[in-house]
């Protein structure tokens, strides 16, 4: 709700669905228009890895998922600090392994995964598009489950920098 309020209050960008709308970049568009556009943004703006992590958010709303791939892997090509961009990789690779059975799917998923834990381990990752570290930790604990890994996650103490950026304890 908070991401939501300050998209728009235009403090934010992101994507908010209002009925058939969506609100893009503080500009209300028709929900079938909304592909099109971010394509358009993505012609714009080729070096902005955010960007492209929107435009696979995006293409995964229309089931486009081979294109969400590329997106998320271009996103991390200019930007790896992109935590969600691994998160969503590791997200549709799994329901590949899991769903389909599809071997090269789980494998994957599982190099994603590495790359993901020792990004959240760094604490040195940009948490765009993702509402709080929590949600994070829950994923990674599921994820890891589905793998069947045991994994050990570096803890944010009290008095330490928010891993967002932010520079707030």
């Amino acid at each position: 709700i908070g991401k939501q309020m300050r998209i728009l209050v235009g403090k934010d960008k992101g994507v908010i669905l209002t009925g058939k709308k969506i609100i893009i970049e503080d500009k209300k568009i028709q929900y079938d228009k909304a592909y099109e556009y971010i394509l358009k943004r993505l012609k714009e703006e080729p070096e902005n890895g955010e960007l492209y992590l929107r435009a696979a958010n995006t293409a995964e709303k229309f089931n486009k998922y081979e294109e969400a791939i590329d997106f998320y892997e271009k996103s991390l090509e200019l930007n790896p600090k992109l935590i969600a961009s691994y998160v969503n990789l590791v997200e549709i690779y799994l329901n590949r392994f899991n769903y389909y059975e599809i071997d090269d799917a789980g494998k994957k998923a599982m190099a994603y995964f590495a790359k993901l834990i020792n990004l959240f381990n760094s604490q040195n990752y940009n948490m765009v598009t993702i509402r709080n570290q929590e949600f994070i930790q829950n994923f990674l604990i599921e994820s890891a489950t589905k793998l069947g890994l045991n994994i050990k996650l570096k803890e944010v103490g009290r008095n330490e920098p928010c891993p967002c950026g932010s520079g707030r304890k």
